[in-house]
């Protein structure tokens, strides 16, 4: 047990100091937009990028978006004497946007934060769409995460911060996993101690206790990151059944609690979906059976926007295989 004492006092914070802060109001560019509409979805034609940029323009205006900045280099002071530099992001959203399944505050990271730093997020409702494009829910009212591995407060500036709307038809909006959308306000992270602090499990604890959240909620997050786990060993039937699990769980999480956890849970479902349209894919190629191929054209318009990026180059190949075979 002194051993274990000894590594959570090796981990546990227990003092920090701003070393130095800078504050930035973010503007919106077309430009910007135009460049985040094509990391979302490189695929979107002309008139789709077209109406994506007068979608995300008006609910700027509208909603009176306004995005203000700050970073910081923090030095952090652990109990075993040891050190270490932070360079933190804090973005205040100010806005009346409600959750929205294709719209999104993104932060585009440059090439040498990339390359030399690692980046640790503090919201739960966010994504990375890949190694340099963070996603984040429309309903968040602030984004804070930190830069662990740079030396500089410019390189954290650097990064980009904006807001897209994609548009997309009616007809292809997803609506597969059956929860509604709900509204709420995100919860409050404008702590920089609690940011530093939630890296320990005693800071856990205190997260915890400060949001209230129930242990269903904890459970549904365990059994989110577990199904994803599955997906990865190729165990698709276990990880339908901690799919439905968690949708049962779901149902009786607070209203805060079901925002908190609504994009991992359709993000679980989208790809369970893919590892689906994948294996139906290889028995497509070995039956050219054209019942097949209609269901896996349904299940391939129900994924979202962004996972049917994920799949689009193989199902599109093999359709079209299948297709020309005729």
């Amino acid at each position: 047990s002194r051993v274990k004492l000894e590594v959570i006092g090796k981990s546990v914070p227990e003092d920090l100091s701003i070393i130095e802060e800078s504050f930035r109001t973010e503007s919106f560019s077309e430009e910007f937009v135009i460049s985040a509409l094509n990391e979302l979805d490189s695929f979107l034609g002309e008139k789709e990028i077209e109406e994506s940029l007068k979608k995300t323009l008006k609910l700027i205006e509208d909603n009176e978006l306004k995005i203000s900045s700050i970073f910081y280099e923090i030095e952090v002071f652990y109990m075993d004497g040891s050190t270490k530099d932070l360079f933190v992001v804090e973005r205040n959203l100010e806005s009346s946007l409600e959750k929205d399944a294709d719209s999104y505050f993104v932060e585009i990271i440059s090439s040498k934060i990339v390359e030399e730093g690692n980046i640790v997020v503090k919201n739960l409702d966010y994504d990375f769409l890949s190694d340099n494009v963070i996603t984040f829910g429309t309903d968040s009212k602030n984004i804070f995460y930190y830069v662990e591995g740079i030396s500089d407060l410019d390189d954290l500036k650097s990064i980009e911060s904006g807001f897209v709307a994609v548009f997309e038809d009616d007809s292809s909006r997803n609506s597969i996993t059956g929860f509604a959308v709900f509204e709420g306000n995100g919860s409050n992270y404008a702590w920089i101690v609690i940011l530093i602090f939630v890296m320990s499990a005693i800071a856990y604890f205190v997260y915890s206790k400060m949001n209230d959240f129930s242990d269903d909620y904890f459970r549904v997050l365990n059994k989110i990151n577990g199904g994803m786990d599955l997906l990865k060993k190729k165990e698709l039937k276990k990880s339908k059944d901690v799919y439905f699990e968690v949708k049962d769980l779901y149902r009786s999480l607070k209203s805060n609690e079901k925002q908190n956890v609504y994009k991992k849970i359709e993000n679980l479902y989208n790809d369970i979906a893919i590892s689906e349209i994948e294996e139906g894919l290889e028995e497509l190629k070995r039956t050219n059976d054209k019942k097949l191929l209609e269901k896996l054209e349904k299940m391939y318009q129900n994924l979202s926007l962004l996972h049917r990026k994920k799949i689009s180059v193989l199902f599109e190949k093999i359709k079209g295989e299948i297709e020309d075979g005729d």
